[in-house]
């Protein structure tokens, strides 16, 4: 393997067991049937339901590993958020075009505008797991309980972008059985 700083090395010690020693041998076979059993999924750039999704924790990221300031302080963000902008805008005009991109563009405008107006409020962090109904968060948890204010003054950024069904919870009780 070829790490960050040269050539890696890695060591596993096997005991005995047959079993470890299987699961060594049989590594590369046994993904390569993993990988057969998954499907393939088609996936559309810059979609703009994916956008709505995504957008806000991409800029946010990007962001927030171009400068070190407090949440509260979005003036020292702001470049950080154009330059994301930016970067974003051009790859969407190189994968799509005409009204697709134009449309793309024009949400991402949008979704920008919009984060920078709720950062703007002077939010007091920038998460917290579980979240407080009495602080004031830049980024929401998806799912997650928040006031009307919260949601005024933050963006939802998921944990995945897959989008997958929410948990429901099942209980089985006895209340309709037939009696014999």
């Amino acid at each position: 393997m070829e790490g960050a700083s040269g050539p890696d090395l890695s060591l596993s010690h096997i005991r005995g067991r047959s079993r470890d020693r299987s699961h060594f041998e049989q590594f590369h076979s046994y993904h390569r049937r993993l990988y057969e059993r998954v499907e393939p999924t088609s996936a559309t750039p810059f979609a703009l339901s994916a956008l709505q999704r995504a957008f806000a924790g991409v800029v946010l990221t990007w962001s927030r590993q171009q400068s070190a300031a407090r949440v509260n302080e979005p003036d020292e963000y702001r470049p950080a958020v154009h330059e994301a902008f930016r970067i974003l805008s051009e790859r969407c005009r190189v994968v799509r075009s005409g009204v697709d991109a134009d449309r793309a563009v024009a949400e991402m405008e949008r979704l920008r505008d919009d984060l920078l107006k709720k950062w703007e409020s002077q939010p007091q962090y920038f998460e917290r797991f579980p979240p407080s109904p009495e602080d004031e968060y830049l980024m929401l948890w998806p799912g997650q309980y928040s006031t009307p204010l919260q949601r005024k003054r933050g963006v939802e950024v998921p944990s995945s972008l897959r989008q997958v069904d929410r948990s429901g919870e099942l209980a089985i009780t006895d209340g309709y059985s037939l009696s014999s």
